[in-house]
């Protein structure tokens, strides 16, 4: 993992989706649109995506924009973005995000 900050936007529409963050994926290598979703109070992070329509059954299908070795490393990725969101929304926000703590069990 690159050692770089994530960076945060926030998003000011009435929808679950709160934040798009930007990851260090190398020094100097960024990837955009990982979605931070709040659920009631439950942080949760998706990978960069892209959702298309098959022309040939019109079924909506979603493409993750980047890919894993196992899961493991993948999860790994995953809480870092919370981790770094929860510290991120509880410095520049003044509404009460959860803690670290709060989110553990809930992924």
């Amino acid at each position: 993992m690159a050692q770089d900050t994530i960076r945060f936007h926030k998003v000011t529409a009435d929808s679950d989706l709160v934040a798009v963050a930007q990851v260090a994926l190398f020094p100097g290598v960024y990837l955009r649109g990982w979605h931070i979703i709040k659920k009631e109070n439950n942080i949760e992070v998706k990978l960069p995506h892209k959702i298309y329509t098959d022309p040939t059954t019109g079924e909506e299908k979603i493409w993750d924009l980047i890919k894993f070795d196992n899961e493991e490393i993948c999860r790994r990725w995953l809480d870092r973005v919370k981790k770094e969101y929860i510290k991120w929304a509880q410095a520049s926000h003044k509404t009460p995000i959860p803690s670290i703590e709060d989110n553990k069990s809930k992924g």
